[in-house]
């Protein structure tokens, strides 16, 4: 809920000199999640609004850049940026009984109560793939043939080619920008998904303690999947209310429904993509033939439930155009790009899974 450390000493620095504070803060939505519009989190929101008046803060810049969008939790920001709002409960069951219609306003607020327990257990991915890209970041097997022009034989330095002061893609999956784009080192020198582990907890930065990228990425995902099933625990009340709903709510209250799965599902997609790396880095390097066949069924088995929610993000993503959007990246992913991603998973399920089974499989 804030503030940093850093921020509370320079806030005590600043009053100490007479001098107004004035602080960018997320109250709304975050590049955490910044291909979501907004995050269905009041009571954790309303929390960080106490911590601002708390820590007398005069001023806010509100959002980091993906701009205003409609929605009940700056409603509920606009409340708090005054004095004497009404009390918090009151003004969320009025919320919630605006969007999903008379007597679903206790189910409404069960939900949100988990879902504001729920975002203070996620791992801070910034922004990075995991989540604002997971949905549509697609599972490597093997290193597939690139979609644009590569430098890796030129004059020019393929690595400085990608970065931000060029072209800013990678070849084999030119659609998302490099930040927010995970792709293996084909090279098998290093495990990319414990690296993301170890540099997105900030794991790696614990004074007087070593953890190695293994343990990082055990924690991580332990803590990305417990994120999940607490939003989930939230979804069921929320679905209830959903179809409970009035005819003339109903249309709205299932598009919030799609925002928090959308939610779940990046978290789970993240995970799937951290598993399925480890499992491909540690298939590279084992010599253990019976270790590489686990490692290839496991594989195949994260893919196939991977596949089944990326169709259902695809779904959301038609339903809702706010889903993917970025304005900066002109739309980090799309039903098109989601689209490209269920190909590839087929491919690897269909074809590079049977083929590499048949190879270990052949004559010992």
């Amino acid at each position: 809920m804030g503030p940093a450390e850093v921020t509370e000493a320079q806030i005590d620095e600043v009053k100490k000199r007479g001098m107004k504070v004035y602080s960018k803060v997320d109250t709304f939505a975050s590049w955490q999640f910044g291909t979501i519009p907004y995050l269905p989190v009041p009571y954790q929101w309303h929390r960080r609004y106490e911590a601002l008046t708390r820590f007398r803060v005069d001023g806010t810049h509100e959002s980091w850049s993906n701009g205003y969008k409609p929605n009940f939790v700056a409603q509920l920001r606009s409340w708090y940026c005054w004095t004497d709002a009404p009390p918090l409960e009151s003004l969320l069951k009025s919320i919630a009984r605006q969007i999903f219609g008379p007597g679903q306003e206790d189910r409404v607020l069960t939900a949100w109560a988990r879902f504001s327990e729920a975002i203070q257990n996620l791992p801070d991915t910034g922004p990075s793939m995991g989540t604002n890209n997971a949905v549509a970041n697609p599972l490597f097997f093997k290193e597939p043939n690139p979609r644009t022009m590569t430098v890796r034989h030129s004059w020019l330095d393929q690595q400085k080619w990608s970065d931000w002061q060029a072209s800013y893609i990678y070849p084999e999956w030119p659609y998302s920008p490099t930040f927010l784009t995970f792709l293996p080192d084909f090279t098998n020198q290093t495990n990319r998904a414990e690296q993301y582990a170890l540099g997105s907890s900030g794991l790696s930065g614990i004074e007087n303690e070593k953890v190695t990228g293994e343990k990082a990425l055990e924690i991580f995902r332990k803590y990305l999947l417990k994120t999940a099933d607490q939003l989930e625990e939230g979804l069921v009340h929320y679905r209830a209310a959903a179809l409970s709903a009035p005819e003339s709510h109903r249309q709205q209250a299932f598009r919030e429904v799609l925002l928090a799965e959308h939610m779940q599902s990046m978290l789970r997609s993240c995970d799937a993509i951290l598993a399925f790396e480890d499992d491909r880095f540690h298939f590279e390097t084992s010599s253990s033939r019976s270790e590489r066949l686990r490692l290839l069924d496991e594989m195949a088995g994260i893919a196939r439930q991977e596949s089944t929610r990326t169709r259902k993000a695809l779904e959301a993503a038609r339903r809702d155009s706010r889903l993917g959007y970025e304005f900066e990246h002109d739309y980090v992913y799309s039903p098109r790009v989601i689209e490209e991603k269920i190909r590839l998973l087929r491919s690897f399920i269909d074809e590079e899974y049977p083929e590499a089974r048949r190879l270990l499989d052949g004559p010992r």
